[in-house]
């Protein structure tokens, strides 16, 4: 049974996008390791969660259920506020495949056969739909506009789950110098 501390671990490991081989290269901890405490067979040893925060690049408080500290033998802490993670987790996965089956759908190889277009159009079309529904429900979360994430040696990225203003690009630009970007619901990236 997937923990809390499970799932954000997993949650930044695929925010940052790094397979179980990655984040051991980064860490130190093997991945075997890995995989139980993010399915909440295992707990980490404190030494354990600190190379982990530090592979991710967040302080380790930000993993802690519990303000002191103590993780051991405390139980999770359940999920709350308007826009769980696990809420935000399932729609960013499923914005992102719609995404993925899109840029498939316009691989510019496939686009140059005759008729190619017409033939797909209305897949387009479905994953805009559906697209705008998964926008729709983010809003009723009541998700934050944009999240930043930091991690070592990659610029930082920022998720956009409404498109921003010009304003706002600026101050990124001031605030962050180079970023990576994603929007989450269109299918531009």
């Amino acid at each position: 049974m997937q923990t809390s501390l499970g799932r954000k671990l997993r949650v930044l490991r695929a925010e940052r996008e790094l397979s179980l081989r990655d984040a051991t290269s980064l860490s130190g901890v093997a991945k075997e390791t890995i995989s139980d405490i993010e399915r909440g067979i295992r707990r980490p040893h404190d030494v354990t969660l600190a190379k982990l925060a530090h592979a991710y690049g967040v302080p380790v408080e930000d993993l802690l259920e519990d303000p002191s500290g103590a993780l051991a033998g405390k139980d999770e802490a359940p999920t709350t506020g308007p826009a769980s993670l696990e809420d935000l987790d399932k729609l960013l996965g499923q914005a992102r495949e719609l995404k993925a089956e899109w840029t498939r759908l316009m691989a510019y190889e496939r686009m140059t056969r005759p008729g190619e277009y017409e033939r797909v159009r209305p897949r387009l079309v479905e994953i805009e739909r559906r697209l705008d529904e998964l926008r729709r429900r983010a809003q009723d979360l009541d998700a934050p506009r944009r999240m930043i994430l930091h991690w070592p040696n990659r610029p930082a990225r920022v998720v956009f789950f409404e498109e921003p203003t010009e304003a706002e690009e600026a101050e990124l630009r001031a605030q962050l110098g180079e970023y990576e970007e994603e929007h989450v619901f269109s299918h531009a990236s």
